[in-house]
């Protein structure tokens, strides 16, 4: 586990013998249901450490510097367990959802829970529109985060409405997305979101440069979003 120590030593996240065999566990068992499933496309175990674990825990100083002790965080679009699971390794005072539509995928998710021995996670099987109109999800979490492909304006319409008042949304982006940004004003301010901080994350030789883009929740998302299945995705607000 080479590539994630030294990674983690980068970050400032010291890892105890516990966590490495926990992470090591889990590459473990990702490629070998990755035979049979579809969880990932990469396949080799240094770009495992690299763009799955080190990109998933590259938000967790951000986080702690503002929720230090115990926190609520919802992963959207979870996959894997990316970045959901990373996060709650290294700190186990996470209490962690997990949310994917995908039931092979979900399967996958309480598998690994279990194996990895991870109290407190909840893992939801359905479609973010559906739960951010349950009143037990709803602007419920400290923070809401996602690796999801999607255009930022559809990830604002899915996510801010499940960050509480006060909590962050943070999106896993790819470099240059000014324009994307840009075009996702407008949902940032009608989904009650402010535009927190852009922070570029790179760790040469290991890391390829990617981003973390903050949003803040400053007053309540209206009841009429997000639209229906499907909406957000095909027709973002800009």
């Amino acid at each position: 586990m080479e590539i994630l120590l030294k990674g983690a030593k980068e970050f400032g996240v010291s890892l105890s013998t516990k966590q490495i065999e926990t992470f090591k566990l889990f590459q473990e068992e990702l490629l070998a249901w990755n035979e049979n499933i579809n969880l990932t496309s990469i396949k080799d175990t240094n770009l495992v450490q690299s763009k799955h674990f080190l990109e998933s825990i590259s938000s967790y100083n951000l986080i702690k510097d503002i929720y230090p002790d115990r926190l609520s965080l919802l992963d959207l679009g979870s996959g894997a367990g990316f970045p959901g699971i990373p996060l709650k390794i290294i700190d186990p005072n996470i209490d962690l959802c997990l949310v994917e539509s995908i039931k092979k995928k979900a399967n996958f998710l309480t598998y690994i829970s279990s194996k990895l021995r991870l109290n407190d996670v909840t893992i939801v099987p359905d479609r973010a529109e559906q739960i951010a109109n349950d009143t037990g999800y709803r602007e419920s979490f400290d923070v809401v985060i996602s690796r999801a492909v999607a255009q930022l304006g559809t990830l604002l319409e899915l996510a801010l409405p499940l960050v509480r008042v006060g909590g962050l949304f943070i999106a896993h982006k790819s470099t240059r997305i000014e324009s994307e940004i840009m075009q996702a004003n407008k949902a940032s301010d009608l989904l009650g979101g402010e535009l927190n901080s852009v922070q570029e994350v790179y760790i040469k030789d290991i890391l390829d440069p990617s981003t973390l883009v903050l949003y803040k929740k400053v007053r309540k998302s209206p009841k009429i979003y997000p639209r229906r299945s499907g909406v957000p995705r095909k027709n973002p607000l800009a």
